[in-house]
């Protein structure tokens, strides 16, 4: 009863639908399940993994599996062993808890392995279906004796026991004043529907199950560590009065792919209120080994692997708070919490340190840059496309001395404002080019008419998609939404060079590494943020070398031309 599985319901293929259980009972029959069980590989883990990645159902429930990849890498950092007991509230099917066990077997006896897999894993899914899955990926690995309950796991709670002299744990009906887990790892449901359940009760639950000092890691929507709503009560109020945080990762942005979610790890030491001097190791892990392939993701010996390269750094760190981390621009830091921060934004793009820009990254941004501003010129009939304009095209920075560099607030050069309107449903087409949140064609969605009280914005200013934090000089006067920051250049910049503001432009782009749909830039976070700008021996802005710099850029002329035929008066500024 257990594996029905329904007829067609058309008799005609009765038939075809024998046959191919026969070959499927075939398959299965030549396959050596426990020596697959047993090499160390996840492989049914894995099936369920890309099975369940394509399942509508499971989508709609928030169930977004571990990858295999990712459940080994917390293991290892969290250094599981024989003496853990080891918790997962939303075990799925049992991928933290597999990766557990292969990292005990790893380093310990038969003896001691046994020991470790019946009185050490502990793990709650409320979906049975899938329940049912954990139990048979833990049963092909000896473990007769698993502890998986299928079930909700507010209304589980783990105690001390003692099994055969063994420390272990067993399920109880109320929270114990004791609790016994010394580790954990999940990976809760995502929040995707509203009203739906926050992420971060079952964190809190799982605190609940640990005894004090246990280390807890979880995988959490991205937002979850920047945005309002509740949850920058729960890292004020909850999080940071009652837990110590350790360290934030941001993992690769592609790393549950197809799910369109951003992720981050969360590492917390639990029942010790956040010192105040206590340091946070803050990491950026934009790449971890794989790159997509016919939509896939599939190891890539090309592909940057900065997960891997950071966990010995953060196996330390967790070990020893006090551990020496030295810092690495846009990589990895460690230092305070940032008290200051009203809005309690506890993820790595606030705290890492922004890189100086070498000569060559500079110039294939400026040319990034002018390519799609000149392509966006082509498609509103703005540009000058004259034979001698054109370019010899340039693959190289020209060489020019190092400038030096100093950091401004976007605030010393501009003053910010808000779009004016929200929606674009009640507009009319019209003339006016408008500026979205995008970050396409200089973020233009159309031409529409102004509405009613909206500010008509000059050109040169420079709009910022809130979502991408995307920069875009625009050509001609323009009306925006109100998801756009318009950086207006301030009076002692107003006669800036139009290949400077280029170059402004470019350095922006250069940092927008800090903003994504998790953490939006609106107008006063952006405020906040820091730009590496070329500086003169005085102080200022160093003219000269942003000049030649853009000026030696593919496209430039054609795009400064076209800039003064969209807009006289950028002649004289040019």
């Amino acid at each position: 009863d257990y594996v029905r599985i329904s007829l067609p319901a058309t008799p005609d293929n009765h038939m075809k639908f024998r046959q191919a259980l026969v070959e499927t009972i075939q398959q299965l029959n030549s396959l050596n399940i426990k020596s697959a069980m047993n090499s160390g590989s996840d492989w049914l883990g894995a099936f369920y993994e890309v099975f369940l990645k394509y399942a509508s159902w499971a989508q709609d429930l928030g169930i977004v599996l571990t990858p295999r990849h990712l459940t080994r890498w917390a293991a290892e950092v969290m250094d599981i062993d024989m003496h853990d007991i080891l918790y997962d509230p939303t075990c799925g099917t049992g991928g933290f808890l597999v990766a557990a066990f292969d990292q005990v077997k790893r380093k310990r006896n038969d003896a001691q392995i046994n020991m470790f897999k019946q009185n050490c894993l502990f793990g709650v899914e409320q979906e049975s279906g899938v329940a049912a899955l954990a139990v048979v990926n833990m049963i092909f690995r000896g473990d007769g004796k698993n502890n998986i309950r299928e079930g909700n796991c507010f209304a589980q709670y783990l105690a001390p026991h003692t099994r055969g002299g063994v420390a272990t744990a067993r399920y109880v009906k109320s929270q114990d004043t004791n609790p016994p887990v010394t580790k954990v790892m999940m990976n809760p449901p995502f929040a995707l529907k509203r009203g739906a359940e926050k992420e971060y009760r079952f964190v809190d639950q799982a605190l609940a199950q640990m005894e004090n000092g246990g280390i807890l890691f979880t995988v959490l929507p991205y937002s979850a560590m920047c945005k309002p709503k509740g949850y920058d009560t729960w890292r004020k109020k909850v999080l940071l009065t009652n837990h110590t945080l350790l360290a934030v990762i941001t993992f690769p942005i592609d790393i549950f792919y197809p799910i369109g979610v951003t992720t981050c790890g969360v590492f917390i030491k639990k029942g010790i209120p956040h010192p105040r001097g206590q340091n946070v190791l803050w990491i950026r892990a934009p790449g971890d080994g794989l790159l997509k392939s016919k939509g896939k993701r599939l190891p890539n010996s090309k592909a940057s692997n900065e997960l891997s390269e950071v966990a010995p750094l953060l196996k330390a760190f967790l070990r020893n708070a006090s551990h020496p981390v030295a810092n690495a621009e846009q990589s990895h830091k460690a230092c305070m919490v940032d008290a200051s921060d009203k809005q309690a934004e506890l993820v790595p793009e606030a705290y890492l340190d922004q890189a100086e820009p070498s000569t060559q990254e500079i110039f294939d941004i400026q040319q990034k840059d002018l390519r799609e501003t000149l392509a966006y010129l082509v498609k509103i009939n703005r540009a000058k496309m004259e034979p001698s304009l054109l370019d010899s095209p340039r693959k190289q920075a020209p060489q020019f001395s190092a400038p030096k560099w100093r950091m401004f607030n976007v605030t010393d050069l501009f003053d910010l404002k808000r779009g004016s309107f929200h929606s674009l449903a009640s507009l009319d087409a019209g003339s006016y080019p408008t500026i979205s949140r995008v970050s396409t064609d200089n973020g233009c969605v159309g031409f529409y008419e102004k509405p009613d009280g909206a500010t008509v914005w000059p050109p040169r200013t420079i709009t910022v998609s809130s979502v991408t934090g995307d920069a875009f000089i625009q050509p001609i006067a323009f009306i925006a939404t109100d998801n756009v920051v318009m950086c207006v250049l301030k009076q002692k910049y107003r006669d800036l060079q139009l290949s400077s503001l280029f170059l402004v432009q470019a350095m922006m782009n250069h940092i927008n590494w800090r903003y994504s749909y998790g953490r939006q830039c609106y107008k006063t976070k952006y405020a906040k943020t820091e730009v590496p700008l070329p500086v003169d021996q005085e102080g200022g802005l160093d003219h000269e070398f942003m000049a030649k710099m853009v000026e030696q850029a593919n496209h430039w002329r054609m795009v400064a031309a076209s800039f003064e035929l969209a807009d006289p008066d950028a002649g004289a500024a040019r």
